[in-house]
């Protein structure tokens, strides 16, 4: 490996931010090693899931029902500020696909997520790959269920619909970055009534995964340090379990390589 700086500026600098200590060293028999620092607007935007009342798609092809909701993106927030403000959401709840429950069930969701990730991919001459993903995770989201009979929903909706898509060269090998956020909504068993459901956390993440041209592969995952706060009311009789998951999924694909995707 060859020089640091002065390859990112070269090669890296429309995504990373070579100032502030992303690099780039190139092995021009065949790897490289790339510490990406995004720039402020690439990745780190906060992007939100809006609830229309607009009716959901049912599910096609074995996938899981789309939740609903419109796709916004904002301005990125400072961890002082508040990711978003509670909204009211009974005029805002859609229909779940018929079967989701043997009587009804309507869905609300109003979230958001930001995420600043820091990125360490190294591609060695053999293809051996080592990508390491770390930063801070900003989500808060509120949710309103209301359901009637036996219920066995499980929903998700990657937002927006085509992920954020970064793509950079270096010598021989490309690499690709793809970041969608996913909202997961379970529902299962008897309810009969509403739920509200509201969650904000600030957590920081580290994790390490080693793939080898086989696509064998070794993870390492360090626990996140989480701040949040949470919260739950319920007007129902219930004997049911309610799972709501927001967050960040992000894919590092390096060419030649394996294609790896994070999901805290």
């Amino acid at each position: 490996f060859k020089s640091r700086k002065s390859m990112c500026t070269l090669f890296l600098d429309s995504i990373c931010d070579c100032n502030a200590g992303s690099d780039l060293d190139i092995d021009f028999s065949g790897g490289i090693k790339a510490d990406c620092i995004f720039k402020a607007g690439s990745f780190g935007d906060v992007f939100a899931l809006v609830s229309t009342g607009e009716a959901m798609e049912a599910a096609t092809n074995g996938a899981r029902p789309k939740l609903p909701g419109r796709f916004e993106r904002r301005n990125r927030t400072s961890l002082d500020v508040r990711l978003k403000a509670k909204k009211e959401l009974k005029s805002k709840k859609a229909r779940a696909p018929q079967g989701s429950c043997s009587g009804h069930l309507d869905i609300a969701m109003d979230g958001a997520v930001q995420f600043d990730p820091r990125v360490t991919i190294d591609v060695n001459v053999v293809g051996k790959t080592t990508v390491e993903v770390s930063g801070t995770v900003r989500v808060s989201v509120d949710a309103l269920v209301e359901a009637e009979g036996s219920c066995a929903f499980q929903g998700e909706r990657g937002f927006p619909t085509v992920p954020k898509t970064k793509v950079f060269c270096a010598g021989p090998v490309c690499v690709t970055l793809l970041l969608q956020m996913l909202a997961e909504l379970e529902v299962a068993g008897t309810m009969t009534g509403s739920a509200e459901m509201s969650a904000s956390a600030d957590f920081s993440i580290s994790s390490k995964i080693e793939l080898d041209p086989s696509g064998d592969a070794k993870v390492h995952v360090r626990n996140p340090e989480i701040s949040h706060e949470s919260g739950f009311g319920l007007a129902a009789s219930a004997s049911a379990v309610l799972r709501l998951g927001f967050g960040p999924r992000l894919a590092v694909w390096p060419m030649p390589g394996v294609p790896v995707t994070g999901n805290p």
